[in-house]
């Protein structure tokens, strides 16, 4: 009996303690603020209740991975650029997002979406075949509030569930205690979701929501312009060989240069288990009555040449995802023809300013072009 009554009094205690944290946590986020969309923020992506929170009529979905968190200080990363305009973006991406992850939070977002707009940055790195880091990648992005949330989805069919489903266990493995999955408790269960919410909540509160000043407080972007000022902006500092940014080049890929020779000579984009990750995303996207935009980012040819990536190994990827989205009858933009282009990369992949002006061009027409 003492043992019972001791559990009743922990159970009241804690149940108290959650409830109380939980509408303090909904007090302190922000409730469709349209500069919330534009916060580069992992917890940010990993809370489904603060995404949900802060959509609003004329929310469209932003989505990507890692260049998302490059060039934050200027003001073409879309997080500034766009912000002067009437587009209301929600951002959704960092390093190790990709395909299946993303799926799961339109899944879990899309039936919220009046505005049923969606633009997906993708990555090639995304589609090498047997990666070894699949899971580990998947597990780090992974949220289980929108997965929650996606499987209670009306709109989705009971098969496109499933799909997920059996993905989801499969990366993620069916040992709850060492992964953090799918199976947890009511109490475990309301733990995490609280813990992104205030994760969430406490690191709005501490970041600072200013846009990068800029000129650019207009409907319509003059992107010539814009092309011509990234131009200057980045001229000068990308004299080496490979067409990166000397001082990434220097601090990342000088000293290894010889050790990089040919090392992706092995590495291939065919049969990658990706692809049907990104169908899979489109299916969920057409099942919630959704139009897509795919934005094919380009490798950077010179230093893939060096590292034996082939031009022809290359292009398997793109046209690849080309198929696909003509199968699914949405929109691609292929960026492929800018592998050579001076200037476009900081690195071997993620764009410089005048990159991040081409990238944000492709997406700013879809989303005026469909605007309502």
């Amino acid at each position: 009996m003492k043992k019972i009554k001791a559990f009743s009094v922990a159970l009241a205690v804690f149940m108290t303690f959650a409830i109380t944290v939980h509408f303090l946590s909904i007090a302190v986020l922000p409730k469709q603020n349209r500069d919330f969309g534009y916060w580069i923020s992992y917890s940010k992506d990993a809370s489904y209740e603060a995404l949900k929170r802060n959509i609003t009529p004329e929310t469209a979905l932003y989505m990507g991975s890692s260049e998302f968190h490059h060039g934050l200080s200027h003001k073409y990363n879309p997080a500034n650029l766009f912000r002067g305009t009437d587009l209301n973006l929600m951002c959704i991406g960092g390093a190790f997002n990709q395909s299946l992850n993303h799926a799961i939070a339109v899944g879990a977002l899309g039936s919220e979406l009046q505005n049923k707009k969606v633009a997906l940055i993708l990555s090639p790195t995304w589609f090498y075949k047997n990666d070894r880091q699949r899971e580990t990648k998947f597990i780090l992005r992974f949220s289980e509030g929108e997965y929650k949330a996606l499987m209670k989805n009306r709109e989705l069919s009971e098969e496109t569930k499933a799909k997920v489903k059996l993905k989801v266990e499969t990366l993620l493995g069916k040992d709850d205690t060492a992964t953090g999955g799918i199976g947890m408790s009511g109490i475990d269960d309301l733990l995490r979701r609280e813990r992104d919410r205030n994760k969430c909540a406490t690191s709005w509160l501490m970041t600072k929501k200013t846009a990068v000043n800029d000129t650019w407080n207009s409907e319509n972007i003059d992107f010539q312009t814009l092309k011509e000022e990234a131009e200057k902006e980045c001229r000068g500092k990308c004299t080496n060989e490979y067409n990166m940014q000397d001082k990434v080049f220097e601090k990342n890929f000088a000293s290894k240069l010889t050790d990089r020779k040919n090392c992706n000579s092995n590495k291939s984009f065919e049969g990658s288990e990706e692809y049907d990750d990104l169908q899979l995303f489109l299916d969920i996207c057409r099942e919630q009555g959704l139009e897509v935009l795919l934005i094919m980012q380009p490798l950077n040819g010179k230093w893939y040449d060096y590292t034996g990536l082939t031009s022809e190994k290359r292009h398997v990827v793109y046209e690849t995802v080309g198929e696909i989205a003509k199968q699914k009858g949405v929109e691609y933009a292929d960026l492929s023809g800018e592998e050579y282009t001076e200037n476009f990369f900081e690195d071997a992949v993620h764009p410089t300013s005048k990159g991040w002006v081409i990238i944000n061009e492709k997406a700013y027409e879809f989303f005026k072009k469909h605007q309502q």
